[in-house]
């Protein structure tokens, strides 16, 4: 790389470190997208086995159990059973994302990055804020009764048996009722996105999964965005893989916001600490390596 192109970042570093740096930007100039998904499988493996190392011991509410009448101990079951879910779903997420960028639909990476970004942010809230698990058990309340209303529907296949009729009924009674005391408790349904991220100081996080990661669902015309018009702007090149710089930052996206929720789990005593601990260290310098590799290509 002649001189005049590198950037003054790349210098200050290599003066500092003069062997050590040229070494290392080489490594990260000549990195193949096969070395890049190596790493963050890397990253993936040691922080998802500090999650699944962890145990929660505790036992989901019934339907009808209002989380408000639930006692302190139990409460704080729950809503480390909760933390853990949410923490679970990022650890499915990320395997999932790197399934899909060995693919040639990659375009559904966005979806997937979005979905691990908004569980960060419930994770994040949950602990700034106990009662935040009242907002998520109204949403999942109001999903569960949408389910069971569609168990109901004469078009259901394979048919409902009386005491299956008789159970979902049940059920949605429950549903009902926990819905209505939350209600009355001023709890009318989860936060915007908007105002859940920068409540969870992640207003920058927002603008990058509602702005840059495409659209509000996977039928949004932004999802296809990567895969750019034809010349003659007819078609759309479909299956088109994601450009470097896209690959490599949704990679990053990826194993930072996993990293990031390990360090929150943290909080809710599930994990071994020592071991997290280790885990987020060992992430955090290969996150280095893949964000410093990004700079000095877009320097050269």
């Amino acid at each position: 790389m002649p001189l005049a192109r590198q950037s003054s970042v790349t210098l200050l570093v290599t003066m500092r470190r003069p062997e050590r740096a040229i070494q290392r930007a080489k490594l990260m100039t000549d990195m193949t997208k096969a070395q890049l998904l190596r790493l963050a499988r890397d990253v993936g493996r040691v922080l998802i086995d500090a999650v699944a190392a962890g145990e929660v011991r505790a036992s989901r509410p019934d339907a009808g159990n209002n989380v408000r009448e639930l006692e302190t101990k139990d409460l704080d079951s729950y809503r480390a059973l909760v933390a853990a879910s949410l923490v679970a779903s990022m650890c499915d997420g990320f395997t999932a994302t790197m399934a899909v960028l060995r693919s040639r639909g990659q375009g559904h990476v966005f979806s997937i990055l979005r979905s691990m970004h908004e569980s960060l942010a419930d994770l994040i809230l949950l602990g700034k804020d106990p009662t935040y698990i009242e907002r998520i058990g109204y949403a999942e309340m109001q999903k569960l009764t949408t389910q069971l209303q569609n168990m109901l529907h004469k078009t259901h296949r394979p048919a409902l048996t009386p005491d299956e009729k008789s159970r979902v009924l049940g059920a949605l009674v429950d549903c009902g009722r926990c819905l209505k005391e939350l209600r009355r408790a001023g709890v009318t349904g989860g936060l915007e996105p908007k105002r859940k991220f920068e409540r969870a100081g992640m207003g920058q996080e927002y603008r990058t999964v509602y702005f840059l990661l495409s659209g509000f669902g996977h039928n949004a015309p932004g999802t296809l965005a990567y895969r750019h018009l034809a010349a003659n702007r007819s078609h759309l090149r479909l299956g088109r893989r994601l450009d470097r710089d896209t690959l490599y930052a949704s990679v990053y996206f990826a194993c930072r916001t996993l990293m990031r929720a390990v360090e929150q789990l943290l909080h809710h005593g599930i994990v071994d600490e020592p071991r997290a601990r280790s885990a987020v260290g060992h992430a955090a310098q290969k996150l280095e390596v893949i964000e410093r590799s990004s700079q000095l290509r877009r320097a050269a």
